[in-house]
């Protein structure tokens, strides 16, 4: 599917929307500045890949299925490689197999049925491999699936790999739900009670506090009888220091269920995902910028 051109609010100008062929449902960064994509059709039962760039927008390949139609997930990214599992069976959560793909080509680099992922750090991947004789452990090759190493059982050689793990500095920052320790000061709180209607609220706000700007996103009820039970999930953007409000999206409208951790920032970017399908990004600079000109 294409990159989107969406109209602007207030002067805010998105830098980037790509709009996928089913829902998002998962998404994960990787070091070098990509986005891989999980994308499901429900009601066909299929699951597809994409991956662009994360500060661009630009598509770099999309709609590529590995391993199975339906039951793959992502197990990491790791540099430049997206590592894919299979199932033991359908409907189980045990994985199973291990599928590598290059993030910059959408190419299979290697592929294993026989093998369990455990971890992946520096240029290995630690897998088990299981027979009736007992289980092995096995360093592979991150870029080509090559058996380095194999030892007998888990031992002391996967504790060691696991300390290797470098916990990432730049993580995504996700909203959490608003409770009295969550935000900075107390006018903060007041602020997001002040920019949403607590009685109509379903389910706890999520908030997020950048320098001067305050995200937050809430699920409310649709109409005041709400017969039907429909939900609206709105993201708001607000200037701390005098309340206004910078950005307002509804992401998603008639929903039967809440679904948290509807944006994040990555980067000096705010992503969303809008109508389950269409992932937005827009500038944290912009943003700030707009707080401060509008005053």
């Amino acid at each position: 599917m294409a990159i989107l051109d969406f109209l602007s609010r207030k002067g805010l100008n998105p830098a980037w929307a790509y709009r996928c062929s089913g829902v998002i449902w998962r998404l994960a960064p990787s070091e070098s500045g990509l986005f891989l994509g999980e994308a499901r059709d429900i009601d066909s039962k299929e699951a597809s890949f994409f991956c662009l760039d994360q500060r661009s927008g630009k598509l770099l390949w999309e709609e590529r299925t590995f391993v199975d139609q339906w039951w793959v997930g992502i197990e990491v990214v790791h540099h430049e490689m997206a590592f894919l599992h299979g199932f033991m069976k359908p409907d189980m959560p045990q994985h199973n197999g291990i599928t590598a793909v290059n993030l910059r080509t959408g190419l299979v680099a290697w592929s294993s049925a026989d093998v369990v992922f455990a971890l992946a750090v520096d240029n290995s991947v630690y897998a088990f491999s299981f027979s009736p004789e007992g289980s092995l452990l096995c360093e592979l090759d991150s870029q080509t699936g090559t058996t380095l190493h194999t030892w007998e059982g888990e031992t002391d050689v996967l504790k060691a790999a696991r300390a290797r793990v470098c916990a990432r500095t730049d993580e995504p920052e996700f909203p959490s739900p608003l409770v009295a320790s969550t935000l900075s000061d107390e006018r903060a709180s007041i602020v997001a009670y002040n920019h949403s209607r607590m009685h109509d609220i379903i389910g706890a706000m999520e908030v997020l506090q950048n320098g001067d700007l305050l995200f937050l996103s809430y699920h409310e009820r649709e109409s005041k009888d709400n017969s039907e039970g429909y939900l609206r999930n709105t993201l708001k953007v607000i200037h701390l220091k005098d309340g206004r409000g910078i950005l307002t999206e509804t992401l998603n409208s008639n929903v039967s269920a809440i679904a948290p951790d509807s944006f994040f920032l990555h980067r000096g970017m705010l992503y969303f995902i809008k109508d389950r399908s269409v992932l937005t990004a827009v500038s944290m600079r912009e943003l700030h910028q707009a707080g401060h000109h509008d005053r």
